[in-house]
């Protein structure tokens, strides 16, 4: 298990990118959280198998159908297992 904490900048906020990233977190059994930022980014934590990130994480480069993702940053760190689900705060 590992984690990654994510941040997302580019037209993300207002484009469903949250609700879209609920739907693939389920889909690939990762944990964590997702939440907008005031500066217009997106923030998360998710944690997982390598390769259910490594799916997570290709799928915050494409994003919503209507988001438009400029930059994504990735801080790779030990997972806690403090999530028991994906959710929206």
């Amino acid at each position: 298990m590992k984690r990654n904490e994510i941040t997302v900048s580019g037209d993300v906020q207002g484009v469903f990118y949250r609700h879209h990233a609920l739907k693939k977190a389920k889909i690939l059994k990762v944990k964590g959280w997702i939440r907008n930022e005031v500066n217009g980014e997106i923030s998360m934590v998710v944690e997982g198998n390598d390769d259910a990130l490594k799916n997570f994480v290709d799928w915050v480069w494409e994003g919503s159908p209507m988001s438009d993702v400029a930059d994504v940053e990735i801080e790779e760190k030990e997972a806690t297992g403090e999530f028991e689900e994906f959710r929206i705060i």
